[in-house]
């Protein structure tokens, strides 16, 4: 399987391939900055839901596919997502084991597939409800995309989303049963820099879930936001 076979159909930074130990044995484009480094600290391989120490001893990879926690790039500084899963040595029974971590990494801001066919006057930005641990700072409210080109430019404050406008959405969201395919939940005059740019917005609110055949629903904790600005008075 190679990158650029599914360019089109999912759009990434990079693939790559960490052995069994954490260490980065493969990448597409090839990065020397991080080929031969030890990842196993990463979330993408070890699953507990955060980067850990990068001393951390003893880490196993992962054993079903994972959605990492957002991390700063060592190849390029960009923060990113990485969606993983496991390598299996394709034997049965006792000799069945991971030997590696395939990964897909995806920078923030570009996840165009969302920006399909939206009405005019529409925007969309997809949330990271996790707790997250960027550049020191540990908060929620992580925005993964947003149509404003400026909010990834190259210097730019990390596009957090404020606690008041957080409180809201966590309310909003007790009202969504998950395990419907249809519904959501409303967001009403709200503002935040990051978020509207100042301006008043409303929007619909749907949960990310990964629901597999015969598999019940998992929540991924990530938030589509489809808002449109309301008109001044």
């Amino acid at each position: 399987m190679r990158k650029a076979d599914h360019a089109r159909d999912a759009a990434s930074d990079s693939w790559f391939i960490n052995d069994a130990r954490g260490i980065q044995v493969a990448r597409s484009p090839r990065s020397e900055a991080t080929r031969g480094e030890n990842f196993a600290h990463r979330d993408y391989f070890h699953g507990q839901g955060t980067d850990l120490a990068a001393d951390t001893k003893d880490l196993k990879p992962i054993k079903a596919p994972h959605l990492s926690a957002v991390y700063r790039s060592t190849s390029s500084g960009r923060l990113k997502v990485a969606f993983s899963v496991p390598i299996e040595n394709g034997r049965k029974g006792d000799a069945r084991k991971v030997v590696g971590v395939l990964s897909m990494s995806v920078d923030l801001g570009e996840f165009d597939v969302l920006e399909n066919d939206l009405p005019k006057g529409h925007e969309v930005v997809l949330l990271d409800l996790r707790e997250a641990d960027i550049d020191g700072v540990t908060r929620r409210g992580l925005i993964l995309h947003h149509q404003r080109e400026d909010a990834y430019r190259k210097g730019a404050p990390i596009p957090w989303v404020s606690n008041e406008v957080l409180a809201q959405i966590d309310e909003s969201l007790k009202k969504v049963d998950s395990n419907k395919t249809e519904g959501g939940a409303m967001l009403l005059n709200y503002r935040d820099e990051a978020l509207t740019n100042g301006k008043t917005y409303w929007g619909a609110l749907q949960p990310v879930v990964n629901r597999r055949r015969d598999e019940t629903v998992r929540e991924s904790q990530w938030l589509v936001l489809v808002q449109e600005r309301l008109s001044p008075p």
